[in-house]
């Protein structure tokens, strides 16, 4: 033995095969607590998961754009917890039963891969820490002023001008705009947001509408929703004003726009950095009078008067439109401009209410503006406005109006409105609820279009405060005439609206005593626990009745609102409803929507409310539904109880857990409306429309419940199960679907075989967006010719990860795509060709591809692609198979509107053919990127810089062999401002 220890190496060979052994037996005897720490590791992933998850729907509700970094993150972690999941539950069980395994190598190969993938979740995990995870984004340049309601007058464009450039002096940061109410001012700072934004001045630009009744936590929430990516943590006002100023403070370039202010405002108490402690940040104020201007210590005011003659009647001609030039209109129609004394508010509301009116309307109008007389509001305003009011068609528009100006509030949710204005009975003679929110949402358009309320987003309704003082006014003195309305004082005596803006705890027990006569309630952000105060059950005529973002706890008192027909706990923290609900029998809505606590449910309480018609439920993931099949000694619904609701026509609801659906289950079959997802809801984060009625996202074997499938708009699939094409789900082709996503699914070939189909002519005829996502067998998206109206309306194609894929269209197809604005197509690592021929003998009838409205191409890691549309075999090009001049377009794709091309690690020669027609192909082009393309040599061919007449970007990274933008020295590019070039061999433009 001495002499083997002494031979040179044989110790360490021994130390070495001793150090392994024992690391061996050491994963052997591990087995089970490395096990137990990936379970532990899996769990605390799901949480980030889910918070990650949470934070980025509530980006996507304030109209945010998520950042890429975070989509990927989401899908990374995803795809590492189910391969956990398959380790844990397949391998597991395989090899190892209970606490033995009988292969000690495997064991210790197991053990080994549960630490390896334990460290790789817990650096995954790590990275789920964002600062931020979403932005705003960038305003639509393509937009003109006057649809942004902003007329290009000069008056107003010469102090926009001068405004913006006074913003660029760095010792200039607080600038006051002051003038009478109506003439402008919300509207001019309004467009310098737009603006500065787009010529990129500001990083991020805020706007908080100030009023008479300032709220520091109010407009610290304004600020921080438009620059941050999240809510404020504090609660005080104080800690607030301390966390919006760091903020602030780390943002390079900030505009915050105060609008609206009445009297001095105490910027430090709000928590805004200027001056001094951020030169990076200016304040833009606006205010009715220049007194309080000069008491915020503004640096420079401007007096925004009312327009000059010529300007008022130009804006009154642009609105009201041809009618005014008429000979028997035209003087009068002068006179009523002069009437609106330059106010662009009173011209707007004017001129929109005489467009379309006879010429005797037009002369009541003049003399109804030139006598009428009011002390309490400028002499012009009231009339002008009251004109307006008087020139509403009905008295379903003049109540709604009235009861908006009188309701005291800057802005509302039109739902919220829609719940009070049913409860009042506004819509009285109207049956069901879809048909009365129906006339509601006209109503308000026919309000914003008569310009008595300012335009927005659909979901809020806000009225000028202005027009709210006239409405105040005019519903003091003048109840509608219709005897049918109750007078404006019992109303408001009937509608109750209690807000908080931070949590609010309710301890005294009559605070609902005084409010008998109530017949709708709204209470938001309040503490109602253990119970709900007793002077509740004096609201006897409730009929509509709001509690939501509210903690509560026994609401047991609500079931003795016998006429209650619309109960919202939306947001609210709840465990369980009580079962005395059911006894609600005149309940027509019941809002559930994102109660995150409720777990249960009693049997027989959604089944007994039979006059129910809409029923919301997302976001409850953690109701205990009845699994049938299941023993259980619970009493919660089962999900059959939605079967027996015949009245129901709209239905919101989420199933994390699909093992509590039956297989034949089929859902309501009189939805109109509904919004339902099934399975694990993190597989839908990447695509979000909104805004439509009919929305499915399912994922495994869910297709089964087919009944709804005729009818839907947006569908998203994930993990789809047995299913080789979508015939499979419904052979009529998705005749009302504008947006499919499929994702994660190892099954599906085709996504259509029109000779499969029952009528090929209504397949896809309303499909707008076709995404699809890591379909690893897809062969094809359409197996055979499609009909010619087929993808008539598509507009937007992703196509991601379906390396089976060897082109996107049949050219038979190409025809139908007369509306495709956006193509993105990543990571398909066997597609050779964008567009292809059915058969290689219609090449010799070959007809030019136009895609009129094709305005963006991306294309990224697609290895084997030859061409955007083989015109010729690659077998013609080289007879070695080797197609040395690759060329993403040429002569045979035109796309005359193309603005953006980017592309990212292609193996192609050239992007544009020589023989290309300049004009039909550059002269929308503005921006291109190119990445990782390392056999392009220049970007462009010769002859085409002056078409290049909109170009301003151009970016070029990573491209080994990359020498030049054009083949031939020329540059003639007169838009160009941005152009970055990192490659080693570049040496002209």
């Amino acid at each position: 033995m001495d002499v083997i220890a002494n031979v040179p190496g044989v110790s360490e060979i021994a130390n070495y095969v001793i150090t392994f052994i024992k690391g061996q037996i050491g994963y052997i005897s591990s087995y089970q607590e490395n096990l137990q720490k990936l379970i532990t590791e899996v769990q605390t992933l799901k949480d980030t998961q889910d918070g990650v998850q949470h934070r980025v729907v509530e980006a996507e509700r304030n109209g945010d754009k998520i950042e890429n970094i975070v989509q990927n993150w989401l899908k990374n972690a995803n795809e590492i917890v189910a391969a956990a999941n398959k380790v844990i539950d397949v391998e597991g069980d395989r090899w190892c039963l209970g606490q033995y395994c009988p292969y000690l190598w495997t064991r210790c190969q197991l053990s080994k891969s549960f630490e390896k993938m334990t460290k790789e979740i817990s650096d995954v995990k790590e990275k789920g820490k964002f600062d931020s995870i979403s932005y705003r984004d960038a305003p639509d340049v393509t937009i003109t002023p006057f649809s942004r309601g902003y007329e290009a007058l000069e008056s107003r464009t010469s102090m926009l001008n001068e405004i913006k450039e006074i913003l660029k002096d760095p010792k200039m940061y607080m600038i006051g705009v002051h003038g009478m109410g109506g003439v402008g001012k919300t509207t001019l700072v309004n467009e310098l947001a737009w603006q500065v934004k787009k010529d990129g001045l500001f990083v991020a630009v805020a706007i908080a509408n100030i009023t008479n009744s300032p709220n520091v936590k109010r407009i610290q929430g304004q600020i921080a929703d438009a620059l941050l990516d999240r809510k404020l943590e504090k609660e005080t006002e104080g800690g607030r004003a301390t966390e919006l100023r760091q903020r602030i403070k780390k943002q390079e370039k900030v505009l915050i726009i105060l609008d609206d202010i009445w009297s001095e405002l105490d910027l430090t108490e709000v928590g805004i950095p200027f001056g001094d402690e951020h030169n990076g940040c200016k304040l833009v104020i606006t205010s009715r009078e220049r007194e309080v201007l000069i008491k915020m210590d503004t640096q420079k005011d401007f007096n925004l008067t009312a327009l000059l003659e010529e300007d008022s009647w130009n804006l009154f001609q642009k609105i009201a439109g041809n009618v005014v030039n008429e000979v028997s209109i035209k003087p009068i129609a002068e006179e009523v401009a002069k009437c609106c004394a330059g106010l662009p508010l009173l011209i707007t509301a004017v001129s929109k209410g005489l467009k379309k009116k006879e010429v005797h309307a037009w002369r009541v109008a003049l003399k109804q503006l030139k006598e009428f007389k009011h002390k309490e509001l400028e002499n012009n305003v009231y009339p002008a406005l009251k004109l307006s009011y008087d020139f509403l068609d009905t008295e379903e528009l003049k109540s709604l109006f009235l009861f908006i100006g009188s309701f005291g509030l800057n802005e509302i949710r039109t739902e919220d409105l829609f719940r009070c204005c049913w409860g009042l009975g506004f819509y009285g003679g109207v049956d069901k609820l879809m048909e009365a929110r129906d006339t509601h949402y006209t109503l308000i358009n026919e309000l914003r279009a008569s310009s008595l309320l300012l335009e927005g987003e659909l979901d809020w309704v806000r009225m000028h405060d202005v027009v709210r003082d006239v409405a105040k006014s005019i519903a003091s003195k003048s109840p509608p005439t219709d005897p049918t309305y109750p007078t404006y004082a019992d109303q408001f005596r009937k509608c109750h609206y209690i807000t908080s803006e931070s949590l609010t705890e309710v301890r005294d027990d009559n605070v609902f005593s005084g409010m008998g006569e109530a017949m709708t309630l709204s209470v938001y952000k309040m503490s109602f626990t253990p119970f709900l105060p007793p002077s509740l059950n004096i609201l006897i005529s409730l009929r509509s009745l709001n509690l939501n973002s509210c903690i509560l706890g026994d609401i047991r008192i609500v079931a003795e609102l016998s006429n209650l027909e619309i109960l919202s706990l939306a947001g609210s923290s709840i465990a369980k409803l009580p079962e005395e609900i059911k006894h609600l029998t005149r309940l027509r809505l019941l809002n559930l929507t994102h109660c995150d606590s409720l777990r249960v449910i009693p049997t027989n309480l959604l089944s007994g409310l039979m006059c129910l018609e809409e029923l919301y439920m997302s976001g409850c993931y953690n109701i205990e539904w009845e699994v049938e099949g299941r023993k259980s000694d619970s009493n919660n619904a089962n999900v059959r109880e939605l079967q027996n609701l015949h009245n129901l026509t709209t239905l919101e609801i989420s199933f994390k857990d699909t093992s509590v659906l039956p297989m034949d289950f089929q859902f309501p079959a009189n939805l109109k409306r509904y919004d339902i997802l099934i399975g694990s809801w993190q597989l839908f984060y990447l695509w979000y429309v909104g805004g439509l009625e009919r929305t499915l996202k399912l994922t495994g074997n869910w297709w089964t419940s087919r009944s709804l499938f005729n009818t839907v708009e947006e569908l998203s699939f994930a993990e789809l199960k047995g299913v080789k094409d979508l015939y499979d789900l419904d052979v009529e082709g998705f005749p009302r679907l504008k947006h499919l996503y499929i994702q994660d699914n190892y099954e599906l070939l085709h996504l259509i075989n029109p000779r499969r189909l029952v009528n090929p002519h209504s397949a896809f005829l309303n499909l707008e967006t076709l995404v699809l996502d890591d379909l690893c067998k897809m062969e094809e998206i359409c197996h055979g010719p499609m009909q010619t109206q087929s993808f008539a309306k598509l507009k937007v194609i992703k196509v991601t990860s379906c390396d089976g894929l060897k082109n996107l269209f049949l050219y038979s197809l190409t025809g139908n795509l007369p509306q495709l604005r956006q193509m993105q197509i990543s990571n398909c690592r066997g597609m050779t060709e964008i567009i292809a021929m059915e058969r290689q003998e219609d090449r010799k009838e070959l007809q030019q591809i136009v895609l009129p409205e094709l305005h963006s191409v991306t294309l990224q890691g697609l290895p084997e692609l030859q061409s955007f549309y083989c015109s010729v075999t690659v077998d013609q090009v080289n007879p070695s198979g080797q197609n040395n001049t690759l060329t993403l377009f040429n002569q045979q794709v035109v796309t005359p509107k193309l603005e953006t091309l980017e592309l990212y690690d292609m193996n192609l020669c050239k992007i544009w053919d020589d023989k290309l027609p300049v004009v039909s192909c550059f002269q929308n082009l503005t921006s291109l990127i190119v990445y990782d393309c390392n056999r392009l040599i220049s970007l462009f061919p010769s002859g085409v810089s002056e078409a290049l007449v909109k170009l301003e970007r151009v970016n070029i990274y990573q491209c080994k062999r990359m020498k030049a933008i054009f083949a031939q020295k020329e540059v003639n590019i007169s838009e160009l401002n941005n152009i970055i070039i990192i490659c080693n061999c570049f040496k002209n433009i």
